[in-house]
Formats: C-alpha cells, structure tokens, sequence
C-alpha cells in the first residue's frame, strides 16, 4: 500500500470508497468541488479564505513540514487538483488523543526523547504510548491511566521538594 495508516481491511473499503462517497453526497452530508469558489459557497467562507489555506497547506507539502499543525511529513499530502471533497462534520470528540509523548515511565518527553525531570503525564494527556503509527484501539485506556498514575507518582516522588532550573526541565 502507501505506507500510511491503513486498517487491516483497507483494500475492502477503499475500493468501496467511490461508491461510500456517491452515498454521502446523495444524502446531502458531502460534496464534490471543481474549485476553490465552489467549497467557499458549500462551507459558507469567503474564497480567498479557501485559496490561502490550500496554498499555505500545499507550501508546507513542499517543504516538508507542517507550521501549523506539525502534521508528520509523511502524511503532508498536497492538493493539487481538482475533484475536492468537502463532508459535513459535527464536533464530537470531547477528549484527546495524544498529548505529550511519555516513554514507559509515564515522563514527558522532549523533541529529542530525552525524559523531562519531574514531568509526568496519564491518561488522554500522554501520547505516544501506542507507538508513533496511532491505532485508535481504546480498550484497556482506564487500565493503563490507572497504572501509568501510579507509575508516574512512585517516579516522582523522588523529585518532590526539589527545585529544578528551566535548562534542568529542558535539557535534551
């Protein structure tokens, strides 16, 4: 495949994923856009709005690097043409998932992965702990919040009392 986040039956469902699309938008929860001016009408934003984010979208695809959402590079795809899909979304989420990186005793990491000291993170707030390829498999979350508190509190009590300087905190 394309090396990206696939699910195990991804051929299934996208050879199916033109005709799941044809669904959506007869139901009126997706459509189909030959331009910018189209999506601008379809969201209700002005079209220089539409024109600035592709373009800044498609600048950090060419570089290399998202300064917006600091998408990982092998997942900055640009959008280069025509047909765009734009689909009806309703906010549901109500937690996150990610957070700070933490390494297997719960300690925030830096950029480097290197542990910051008296930097504990559990639960929805600690990323990472699936590995870099995200799998949203959430069985056993309340488990492992559970013991990645108590992991983390036996860490930290040895840092409590303690003051520590900023380049103590960041040092890499």
């Amino acid at each position: 495949m394309c090396g990206c986040l696939l699910p195990p039956d991804a051929a299934g469902w996208i050879s199916r994923l033109r005709e799941d699309i044809g669904l959506e938008v007869e139901a009126g929860r997706a459509w189909v856009c030959e331009s910018y001016d189209e999506i601008a009408t379809v969201i209700g934003c002005k079209v220089r709005t539409i024109e600035t984010t592709i373009t800044d979208y498609n600048r950090f695809c060419a570089d290399g690097y998202d300064a917006e959402f600091l998408k990982d590079k092998e997942f900055l795809l640009p959008l280069a043409r025509p047909p765009y899909y734009v689909f009806r979304a309703y906010q549901g989420i109500d937690t996150c998932l990610g957070g700070s990186r933490v390494n297997h005793h719960q300690q925030v990491m830096t950029r480097a992965l290197h542990p910051i000291p008296a930097l504990y993170a559990a639960g929805v707030l600690a990323g990472g702990w699936v590995g870099r390829k995200l799998r949203l498999l959430r069985f056993g979350d309340e488990l492992r919040d559970v013991l990645g508190l108590r992991c983390g509190g036996e860490r930290r009590s040895g840092d409590l009392g303690r003051r520590m300087t900023l380049k103590e905190m960041t040092k890499t």
